[in-house]
């Protein structure tokens, strides 16, 4: 993540109980599918993954492109696997080999390609 991105995660922010904990076996699982696509293109809808229990993961061009490089195709794979795995790390610590692991969160990053938006979270 650039220096001056920060994720909102669903750890600090679930006083509601709202979010769920997911493990890393589902983690692996959003990162496989969400990541595989291999290019975004400006045109695109978000590149998106929901898994049978409910752990939403995707990836998009962010609304809001104030500030931000022009929207251009890029390979979304290697992106996806960078950024994504960034935002859980920054929520909820190192990827462990097995087991619970966090509540994920969601965040922009600025980029040469435009503004990209990832988002990972269960409820």
């Amino acid at each position: 993540m650039s220096s001056n991105t920060k994720p909102y995660c669903f750890c600090e922010n679930n006083k509601n109980g709202h979010y769920r904990s997911f493990d890393v076996q589902e983690w692996r699982e959003a990162l496989k599918a969400l990541c595989g696509y291999s290019t975004l293109n400006p045109d695109d809808g978000f590149r998106s993954y929901v898994s049978p229990e409910g752990l939403v993961a995707w990836g998009a061009y962010a609304q809001d492109q104030s500030g931000c490089s022009k929207k251009s195709s890029f390979d979304f794979t290697e992106s996806c696997i960078k950024w994504m795995s960034q935002l859980v790390e920054a929520c909820d610590g190192s990827v462990p080999e097995e087991g619970a692991y966090g509540y994920g969160g969601g965040f922009v990053q600025p980029g040469a390609d435009g503004c990209i938006e990832y988002y990972i979270a269960k409820s």
